[in-house]
């Protein structure tokens, strides 16, 4: 399977370093560059970072392209709406839009996957690695590589995962959750 056909959600949970920035804007327009699909959620810590927002965006201004879980339609960059900052619900609404798998750089503890689409979790933090190693699929060390070798080991591991090769730690524990979101008006009872 080429990039081109991918559709895939990116994010990240915790803080994120300029270096983790530059490596997810190198993997984002590689994908996007060759055709495929990338979906951000408006809540990903890396769309803070103006070192993300200026290599992907240039000048443009940060903006939603698509509402919460909205299919994708047009192959290419989207910002996805996030009416809450709760990790399972923006999930669950980038698996709604149609991505075959999705990615997040953990900056703390591990997210809990998805049900139906798996997620690739990955850290270049000490502290997340020291505690959460085991249920990482990829830790790195931002001082033993740079941003875009991290993004190509990435992308090699987007590749194993789209052809079914190997399934993310956590998805295949069953350590998974699926939560719509009632939105920013929502009422539980």
């Amino acid at each position: 399977m080429g990039l081109e056909h991918l559709r895939v959600g990116l994010t990240a949970s915790g803080t994120v370093t300029e270096w983790v920035a530059a490596s997810i804007a190198e993997l984002t327009l590689v994908i996007s560059g060759a055709g495929g699909t990338v979906i951000v959620p408006a809540n990903a810590t890396f769309l803070a970072s103006p070192t993300y927002t200026q290599r992907v965006l240039g000048t443009q201004a940060v903006k939603t392209t698509l509402a919460y879980g909205q299919n994708v339609v047009e192959r290419g960059f989207h910002i996805m709406e996030t009416p809450t900052d709760h990790p399972v619900e923006t999930l669950t609404g980038l698996g709604a839009t149609g991505v075959d798998l999705m990615f997040a750089h953990i900056g703390g503890h591990p997210l809990q996957a998805n049900r139906m689409i798996p997620l690739i979790q990955a850290t270049t933090d000490e502290t997340t690695s020291a505690f959460y190693k085991s249920d990482m699929d990829v830790v790195s060390s931002e001082a033993d590589s740079t941003p875009a070798a991290f993004a190509q080991q990435i992308l090699e591991m987007i590749g194993e995962v789209a052809s079914r090769r190997y399934t993310p730690k956590l998805y295949s524990t069953g350590n998974t959750d699926f939560q719509f979101t009632r939105g920013l008006l929502g009422v539980s009872m």
